[in-house]
């Protein structure tokens, strides 16, 4: 305990040895250690009963910045900022981002008119899906984080049909579906720009593996249908902080891909397929909402 406590005085001792800056709002003084100021915002750290803290504030709530500046008759215990504004969950710089989001997505390719009407409303219908997306970064600055982004869609469809054997003329009725699958996973590079402490843009890019599956029934038969190929993925969003380790956000984004080759599998029996006239587009747009959660300072 007496261990800890040392530590703590010498982490006291150290702030206010280096700490003597002081911010001045409309309500009240900060005392701290400004560490940088921009356009938007001031930099500065102080100590509290948790450590150093890593907070900005906006220029337009600091109205006078008094560098070197020291009152004798403070003491280690008073370093901590007595302004309310201090503890806003959204002054807090945070090093780790993490996402979770719900995402709807709908595939841009055209589909072929000369294809029967009836088929082209069955695709049109697979067109649309819903999936998960799950990014995490590590801001090395207050603007560039670099990480992961993982995103997985889903689109299902369904109805009851009928084929024909060509041989023996016979009809067989039954369900004909498919469900598709399409993943992706790579590195990636995310900037972000505060309009408020506690509001900011984002935009990130990524590129790697993408995989695509479609599980098909076509009466009698179950087909599978497997692809891989490289893809991109661009995202942009809105998001705010409600909690210092909390927030919402929403946005969109795009996906580009495609393949022109795939393996199919029907009844334990896979070939390779190579495709004419430009291939399979993966291409979708979307629009995605969920959690954020920030961690580190």
């Amino acid at each position: 305990m007496r261990r800890i406590l040392f530590i703590f005085l010498l982490l006291g001792l150290a702030l206010s040895g280096s700490a003597q800056d002081l911010i001045i709002t409309d309500t009240d003084s900060i005392e701290c250690k400004v560490t940088k100021q921009d356009d938007q915002f001031v930099y500065f750290t102080y100590l509290n009963e948790n450590g150093i803290q890593s907070v900005l504030i906006a220029n337009e709530e600091a109205k006078q910045i008094i560098i070197g500046f020291h009152d004798d008759k403070q003491s280690i215990l008073t370093t901590t900022p007595r302004s309310t504004r201090s503890s806003l969950p959204g002054l807090y710089i945070n090093r780790v981002h993490l996402s979770l989001s719900y995402v709807w997505s709908r595939r841009v390719a055209p589909i072929d008119d000369e294809l029967p009407q009836d088929l082209q409303n069955y695709l049109d219908e697979l067109r649309g899906g819903r999936g998960l997306q799950m990014r995490g970064h590590y801001f090395i600055n207050d603007k560039l984080g670099l990480g992961f982004n993982y995103n997985k869609y889903n689109a299902t469809h369904q109805i009851q049909g009928s084929i024909e054997d060509l041989e023996t003329g016979d009809v067989f009725f039954g369900t004909i579906s498919d469900d598709v699958e399409i993943t992706f996973f790579g590195p990636s590079v995310m900037g972000r720009h505060f309009f408020d402490p506690s509001w900011h843009i984002n935009f990130s890019g990524s590129i790697g593996y993408m995989g695509f599956r479609n599980r098909s029934k076509v009466v009698l038969f179950d087909i599978e249908q497997e692809a891989n190929t490289l893809g991109i993925v661009g995202d942009f969003g809105l998001e705010h902080m409600f909690a210092r380790n909390l927030g919402i956000g929403i946005g969109v984004n795009f996906v580009l891909g495609g393949f022109t080759s795939f393996e199919e599998t029907v009844d334990g029996v896979t070939t390779t397929i190579e495709l004419e006239g430009g291939g399979e587009s993966l291409t979708r747009v979307g629009f995605f909402a969920g959690m954020r959660f920030y961690f580190g300072e």
